[in-house]
């Protein structure tokens, strides 16, 4: 439940209030468009980085010889492939690395000749650089990163970081990882003082991290980032090069090419990006294809322009845009707050929710929905829509927001109903629902909550944790596949994690049961019910029996005074292999028996828009002689201000 003021609450628990009505939209999605495109070229090895007033990029080339262009409009194509040469002797077609380091200085990294890592620097913005210098001798082909004070080498077999101490190249600090290295990028985490590396090898991509704040910093034990999952790779996987660029607004933003060879053949290779934006980085989703395959493997490079708020992602061939969300730089980016016609949206336990919101638009400045850089660009599919909702009180204007909702259409009316943009949305639950893995995902030894985390990257989604101790349980092996959704994964994890989810903001916040103890928020105490049916339920299962064949183990939960009062038993068996133990099959077993009782009471009341209530808040009923202790099982909110109609409708369970 979400706190109210005195004032606001005294206003949502009384009929004949002045209703405040408002709906904002924010297009976050990272939205990638093709900027410009190049003749086939050489294929040689490119990288890019912005340092806030210029974007650099370098190649090598066959010849051995080493290329900068510095890009001042990347608007303009011609700026992109003005190349002037930076080093020669350079291993042909090496890797080569850029990056800024503070105060004025740019860090070059490339192959020479004889599998050494040599660095050179320059203080003029790529115009020269300086004699080469030895950073690290190993096995041809070197795979390079940098970031900051920090360069990593990837060779067969063997990963190397390196971190420049104001002189000198301490290091390096190994570790060994798969065979078939592929590529290497990294980021320096300066808050957390943590390193990132992601690295292709084995035909997957991997990430590692190590304390930067050690004098010897060690890595961490590697976990596959792509194509997801702790099963065994595909013989004909490949995921090689991958490439990072840290936004403050979404996270880490990362590119790789990636693609599964058919039975004989070549594997085509698809450029495709991510984000990763939790606090460890190490849950990447919304991934998005930039390109269609293609035989050759060339980085992606990435380079994040914090001037004008815009990614670039792209090599010789071509190059790709997105503008970073951010309202500040592109109003357009953000609709509202705009006063609302209307909205009717509900909230439901069993599944994802659903929104139509109407706005009126008398001037049709809200026409075309949905074109970036119009008023209504906002207004386009998976756009976040918030509703701000409240009562203008003694202390003015207060409102509360929904959580975040996502647009699933928006819809110009013309005509007779003109000047009206109607849209539709679903809730966290129903974003789940939208996607599915393109191949089978398969985890071992993973926590509830950890797994939780993975799935709902994948749409974008956060998780919020509030209590439920069930999450900490650790599972075997937890597996997708692509005939489920996200959704049902969560469900499968809420039932093992002993646990319920709502939409909380712009994530999903998972919590406990709620239980009856303490004071309980009162629905009816002030003769606010307008309407309401009120009687017992059928439970849904007074007897839940949980087993798995697997582990050869079962577990029952019975309500037995219920079974009695009823004069039936009702049974249900759940059958899961992912239950390994007795003690959680038990637990289970009483969850799902606690959810089933929830039915045992019917009620349904409505009252005057109260924007406090959450599904499965534990409310106090005040109706006569039913009065008692209730869940919110599902939430209908109305509001139609030209009628004056502003209303909760109330599911209420058993509690």
């Amino acid at each position: 439940m979400i706190s109210l003021s005195p004032t606001l609450l005294q206003a949502a628990t009384a009929w004949g209030g002045r209703p405040v009505a408002r709906a904002t939209l924010e297009d976050r999605r990272l939205r990638w468009s093709p900027l410009h495109t190049w003749p086939a070229d050489d294929a040689s090895p490119t990288t890019m980085y912005h340092n806030g007033s210029y974007l650099l990029r370098a190649r090598s080339d066959g010849g051995g010889q080493v290329w900068v262009a510095r890009v001042s409009d990347p608007a303009g194509q011609a700026g992109w492939e003005q190349w002037l040469p930076a080093a020669s002797g350079a291993r042909p077609h090496s890797d080569v690395a850029l990056t800024w380091r503070m105060p004025a200085t740019w860090l070059m990294l490339y192959e020479g000749a004889g599998g050494t890592a040599l660095w050179r620097t320059s203080s003029d913005h790529g115009t020269s650089w300086s004699a080469p210098a030895a950073l690290h001798t190993g096995s041809a082909p070197l795979w390079l990163a940098l970031w900051g004070s920090w360069a990593l080498v990837l060779e067969e077999g063997l990963l190397h970081g390196y971190r420049w101490t104001g002189s000198s190249w301490s290091g390096p600090y190994s570790r060994a990882t798969a065979a078939g290295a592929a590529g290497v990028a990294v980021w320096y985490d300066e808050g957390a003082r943590r390193l990132h590396a992601w690295y292709a090898a084995g035909g997957q991509l991997w990430q590692t991290t190590a304390n930067g704040s050690l004098p010897t910093p060690l890595w961490s034990t590697p976990r596959v980032l792509a194509p997801g999952g702790d099963q065994p790779p595909s013989e004909e996987a490949r995921t090689r090069l991958p490439a990072l660029a840290w936004v403050p607004a979404l996270g880490l933003v990362a590119s790789c090419l990636t693609g599964t060879a058919p039975e004989g053949g070549a594997a085509p290779l698809r450029p495709m990006t991510a984000l990763a934006p939790n606090p460890y980085c190490n849950h990447p989703g919304q991934w998005v294809p930039l390109a269609p395959p293609t035989s050759s493997a060339q980085r992606w490079a990435l380079a994040w322009d914090p001037l004008t708020q815009t990614l670039y992602c792209g090599n010789r061939s071509a190059m790709f845009s997105a503008p970073v969300p951010d309202a500040a730089v592109r109003s357009w980016m953000r609709l509202g707050p705009l006063d609302a016609l209307g909205w009717r949206w509900r909230l439901d336990a069993e599944g994802p929710g659903h929104l139509s919101l109407t706005l009126l638009d008398r001037e049709g400045a809200l026409m075309p929905a949905g074109v970036p850089g119009q008023p209504a660009a906002a207004a386009r599919p998976l756009a976040s829509l918030r509703l701000q909702r409240g009562y203008v009180t003694p202390a003015g204007e207060e409102t509360v927001d929904t959580a975040d909702w996502t647009v699933l259409s928006a819809r110009y009316s013309i005509g007779r109903e003109g000047g009206r943009l109607t849209m539709e949305g679903t809730d966290a639950l129903g974003l789940l629902a939208l996607w599915r893995p393109s191949e089978s995902l398969v985890w071992q030894e993973r926590t509830v909550h950890w797994l939780l985390d993975e799935v709902c990257a994948r749409v974008g989604l956060a998780v919020l944790r509030v209590g439920a101790p069930g999450l900490d349980v650790t599972l075997p092996a937890f597996s997708l596949h692509p005939h489920q959704t996200a959704l049902t994964a969560v469900q499968g994890l809420l039932r093992l994690g002993c646990a319920v989810a709502r939409p909380a903001g712009a994530a999903l916040q998972v919590l406990a049961l709620p239980g009856s103890a303490g004071t309980l928020p009162a629905l009816g105490a002030r003769g606010e019910i307008r309407e309401g049916q009120l009687g017992p339920g059928l439970p849904g299962a007074t007897l839940v029996r949980v087993s798995s064949a697997t582990w050869g183990l079962w577990a029952d939960a019975e309500a037995s005074a219920e079974e009695q009062a009823a004069g039936l038993r009702l049974m249900r068996t759940l059958e899961d292999n992912r239950v390994h133990t007795a003690a959680l099959a038990k637990e289970v077993a009483g969850h799902a028996l606690a959810l089933a009782r929830l039915s045992t009471r019917a009620d349904s009341v409505t009252v005057p828009l109260r924007p406090d209530l959450e599904l499965w808040d534990a409310v106090r009923l005040v109706a006569g002689a039913v009065a008692g202790p209730r869940t919110v099982v599902a939430l209908e909110e109305l509001a139609q201000p030209a009628l004056n109609r502003f209303e909760t409708r109330l599911g209420l369970g058993a509690l």
